[in-house]
């Protein structure tokens, strides 16, 4: 059979997964360089997502299929549990990072850095500085929701002031909110008598 490619850009977290997966089975693959929504990536990808792979005639995208696909169809050491109830353990963390952790750390935090979406093109510094630190799972639901307002802000002239307004004070009503987040009360073990 042909060899495995795997094809996006090396910067990629999610293409970095794949080609871990392949790593660690110790299947050799060729990596074809290729960016998000190129002409080699939306053949595959119907949204020109990266990574994407290839295989004689099985084409993949998503990393999650991909890196399935390499555990099971090659030799190597298995990249899965091999316990139903572990291995849904792990699909759980691996939906939570891609959906949660990935979405605030990379596409919100990062991004805000490389591609600031502020009128002045510049992260809100003070704010980053203020809720940063103090982020922690009890209000790790509200700071994602707050890293996504800007995707809401769209258009042009009036739509956009309109989308504008509506986001800070969306933006406001979250701050509040993240601000008096507390965390639950975790209970305290009894003591069992000996």
């Amino acid at each position: 059979m042909a060899a495995l490619q795997i094809i996006g850009v090396p910067q990629s977290n999610f293409v970095r997964v794949v080609r871990m997966a392949a790593h660690e089975k110790g299947v050799p693959y060729e990596f074809i360089p290729a960016a998000p929504h190129s002409p080699e990536v939306k053949e595959i990808h119907p949204a020109g997502k990266i990574p994407v792979m290839r295989h004689g005639d099985v084409t993949l995208f998503e990393s999650r299929a991909i890196a399935h696909y390499i555990d099971e169809h090659f030799d190597g050491p298995a990249l899965s549990l091999g316990d139903k109830h572990d291995d849904a353990k792990v699909e759980q963390w691996i939906s939570y990072v891609t959906t949660v952790t990935d979405q605030l750390l990379v596409r919100r935090y990062l991004f805000a850095y490389v591609f600031p979406k502020t009128a002045d093109k510049k992260p809100d510094r003070a704010l980053i500085d203020e809720l940063l630190p103090r982020l922690a799972v009890h209000n790790h639901g509200i700071a994602v929701e707050l890293a996504s307002i800007p995707e809401h802000i769209r258009g042009y002239g009036h739509v956009k002031d309109r989308h504008l307004k509506a986001a800070k004070a969306k933006e406001a009503e979250l701050v509040a909110s993240y601000r008096a987040a507390r965390p639950a009360e975790v209970p305290q073990a009894i003591p069992v008598a000996a």
